[in-house]
């Protein structure tokens, strides 16, 4: 409760001092205009050493070197403002370092920025709008706070987002919270050890959950708060995480013909092809971008198999793009009850475009956030499957379903439903079934659950120490598998191959989905 009385009390008169009017730039009070943009303290008096000017083609404030003696204020702008920082750059937080109520970006790697409250009840950085964001991305920014409640804030408490990304912070006291969600990237959290974003949901009203940095013991942390950046991006794939030295080939030692994923930071788009891997403890892919980065994209090529044991199988908290020549089964195998194939956070939106999807799980689909994700079906195919028809759902928490030269095949009575948020059969009644979105053009090469058919087996022969495999009739899209008795794999094959293998005298099983068979080269 410290916060929220501090909260309260001493930024209480703050309110009334700040009233954010329409698309405006202030610094140290003086309004941002065409005629003072080049020079905008220009003769300003003390405290106005350095330079500050705009560029209003890029919305880009320019600090060099400068010294603020009452801070910034950035209301109403459609556009994200950027604030460069060069040379050593500090601002007295009075009342604060910066109050928004839209994007504000601070960046700047070949300068310093340092806040200093003038007091108490002064505060650092303030967020004061449902859609604010304020994101510190490769820069090095200092808050010190003489007693300030908070070092970043909202005012409006489970509202706006603050991003950490590839930044140096450190701040000596007052709260880092109050904000609908904390997204820290490529970052670590050095101080407090142990330290973690932490989600909470109040207890005595509606209002939506928020975000607060905590300490090792999970209470709000009001100490020292640092950031180092690293060299990871916001993104892993199979337990592993995707740095800059790896990007190119993230598995090296893969044994699938032609199967590799790599990963490519500036377009933010991840190649996979031919992968077939299965993680029990994470998802088997987390996305850590969100809405201040480009959507990452999913490419997919050839025929790709990933399972989850116990949470989604794909999990996403910025918007996410899946297209690509080739399929995607995802499976959860839903250890974890109400994980999804799919489940995307953060009302974030999911776009699935000329490509074949096929997502299996407590949900298919999910979304996160009061159901506020958005769904785009663009001439794809799309399979949505339940592994718990009593209780789950193909897909739930979605505020809106957009279908572009596609429909709803399977079955013909299923609609969406806002209020439900997923898809309703005529009864309205959950779909719990299998649901399919498509067209004539991107049908389904069956599903993948059609591996469990019992009148269906390889055709496998052995002359001398060569194995033939023919799976030229196999009813799903199931990459297959050659083990020795130890457990080790020793080949895998793409779905209706046909390979000849030499091998020596031993005992092998053929693994195709669900079916399994002992071989033995005499």
């Amino acid at each position: 409760m410290r916060f929220y009385s501090l909260l309260i009390v001493s930024l209480g008169f703050l309110l009334g001092v700040v009233r954010l009017s329409a698309q405006t730039i202030h610094v140290d009070e003086v309004l941002v205009s065409d005629e003072n943009a080049a020079d905008v303290l220009a003769g300003k008096g003390k405290g106005k050493a350095g330079s500050v000017r705009y560029d209003k083609a890029s919305n880009t404030l320019f600090l060099q070197d400068a010294s603020l003696d009452k801070g910034l204020k950035v209301v109403g702008l459609e556009q994200e403002l950027t604030v460069k920082i060069d040379g050593q750059c500090s601002i007295v937080a009075d009342p604060f370092g910066l109050i928004t109520n839209c994007f504000v970006t601070f960046t700047g790697e070949s300068g310093k920025l340092v806040v200093k409250a003038k007091s108490s009840e002064s505060g650092g950085f303030a967020m004061d709008g449902a859609h604010a964001i304020i994101r510190f991305k490769d820069c090095d920014v200092e808050f010190k706070s003489a007693g300030a409640s908070f070092a970043v804030a909202s005012l409006r408490r489970g509202y706006g987002l603050l991003v950490f990304d590839h930044s140096e912070w450190l701040s000596d006291g007052g709260l880092v919270g109050a904000m609908g969600r904390i997204n820290i990237k490529r970052s670590d959290i050095k101080l407090p050890v142990g330290g973690m974003v932490a989600y909470k949901q109040p207890q005595d009203s509606d209002d939506p959950p928020f975000a607060n940095i905590l300490d090792a013991d999970r209470r709000p942390n009001y100490g020292t708060f640092k950031l180092d950046p690293n060299n990871k991006y916001p993104i892993s794939i199979d337990d592993v995480d995707v740095t800059e030295k790896n990007a190119t080939n993230i598995f090296p030692n893969s044994v699938i013909p032609n199967g590799y994923a790599r990963y490519n930071p500036e377009k933010n788009r991840l190649i996979i092809s031919n992968l077939d891997f299965f993680t029990m403890g994470t998802s088997s892919i987390q996305n850590y971008h969100d809405e201040t980065d480009l959507p990452l994209t999913i490419e997919v090529r050839g025929f790709n198999t990933i399972w989850s044991g116990y949470n989604s199988c794909i999990y996403s908290r910025g918007p996410l793009v899946i297209t690509g020549d080739g399929n995607l089964h995802v499976k959860t195998e839903d250890v974890k009850i109400g994980s999804a194939g799919i489940f995307m956070e953060n009302g974030q939106p999911l776009t699935i475009e000329k490509t074949r999807v096929y997502a299996t799980g407590f949900y298919g689909l999910a979304g996160g956030r009061r159901n506020t994700a958005k769904l785009f079906v663009k001439d794809a195919y799309l399979e949505m499957n339940c592994t718990r028809p009593q209780d789950g759902a193909c897909m739930e928490g979605f505020e809106s379903m957009d279908l572009e030269n596609v429909a709803i095949i399977e079955p013909k009575d299923a609609h969406f439903d806002a209020f439900y948020s997923g898809l309703l059969l005529a009864d309205n009644t959950p779909a719990r079934g299998r649901v399919i979105i498509g067209n004539a053009q991107w049908q389904a090469i069956q599903s993948p659950l059609a591996d469990d058919a019992d009148n269906w087996c390889p055709s496998v022969s052995v002359q001398d120490h060569t194995l033939t495999i023919d799976l030229e009739a196999q009813p799903s899209i199931a990459l297959a598998r050659l083990f020795d008795l130890n457990g080790a794999v020793l080949a895998h094959f793409a779905p209706r191959a046909k390979v000849s293998l030499n091998l020596p005298s031993g005992c092998y099983v053929l693994s195709v989905g669900s079916y399994n068979q002992k071989i033995l080269i005499p």
